[in-house]
């Protein structure tokens, strides 16, 4: 996903970086910790629907870690990583927002994006909440043969 998300992806991202902010334990060796790489791109992941299906599979499963690196462009979680280890930054995203981004998959599922002339950007518009009057959008960006 690129940086053109909705809010409440927005929200995700902030709400991460402040749990990062307060949460980091100075005792934890980044020896220790997990890095992030980048996963294998699965077959399944050349086709936008079934990325999502595939996405939403690991969310509603639990299997957050692995979401994370298949699914989340390295590029976006540089910045959070600079401070945060990754393992912690999976416990946050766990806590914090994978249930938020779950129901805005399950709300663009089986719906058509709007790409851009290359196909290599999708934007699908997400219903917004009563709080919310300003319409929200996720994208999806084709990187090197695979939706993120």
């Amino acid at each position: 996903m690129n940086h053109k998300t909705n809010r409440a992806l927005v929200f995700l991202f902030s709400s991460l970086c402040f749990f990062a902010a307060f949460s980091i334990d100075n005792n934890t060796s980044k020896a220790q910790s997990k890095t992030y790489k980048l996963a294998p791109i699965p077959e399944q992941d050349k086709e936008l629907s079934i990325f999502i299906a595939e996405a939403l599979r690991m969310l509603k499963t639990g299997e957050n870690e692995k979401f994370l690196q298949c699914c989340v462009n390295p590029k976006d979680l540089e910045p959070v990583l600079k401070n945060i280890p990754f393992d912690q930054f999976v416990e946050g995203f766990t806590n914090n927002a994978a249930a938020g981004l779950v129901k805005t998959l399950e709300s663009i599922k089986g719906k058509e994006p709007e790409y851009n002339k290359e196909q290599t950007t999708a934007r699908f518009a997400v219903p917004n909440s009563e709080d919310n009057k300003k319409q929200s959008y996720i994208n999806f960006q084709k990187v090197e043969k695979r939706w993120l």
